[in-house]
């Protein structure tokens, strides 16, 4: 079990509802001041990351280390992501993952690589 930060206290695990099995792989909580800690599943974080980020990040890994390519490339794989599909319909630029290999389509521009760095610990 993890130690709380605030207070240092071990924390313990807390039941989930059924909303929250959703999302949350665990959920846990300190006894002395109260804190709760929320570990949300990988696919729900990368989920989010993509739609709600500033700079784009993979749709299937959510590294932020992608770039721009020219044109479709063949071999690698689409994403049938639904923003990603709304993108391509309205003429957005091919982006590709080098981590996974998959290309997609959005408007927003890559993170640049002096700050995509610190993502590298997530991949």
């Amino acid at each position: 079990m993890p130690d709380c930060p605030v207070c240092d206290h071990r924390l313990s695990r807390v039941r989930r509802n059924p909303l929250q099995k959703l999302a949350y792989r665990e959920i846990f909580r300190c006894a002395n001041c109260g804190y709760r800690s929320r570990l949300l599943y990988p696919i729900v974080r990368v989920h989010l990351i993509f739609c709600f980020s500033r700079h784009t990040h993979c749709i299937q890994c959510g590294s932020s280390r992608v770039k721009r390519v020219p044109r479709l490339d063949r071999v690698d794989g689409i994403s049938m992501h639904p923003l990603s599909l709304m993108f391509r319909l309205l003429g957005a630029p091919i982006v590709h993952c080098p981590a996974c290999r998959l290309q997609y389509y959005d408007w927003r521009q890559p993170l640049p690589m002096s700050q995509s760095v610190a993502d590298r610990e997530y991949v």
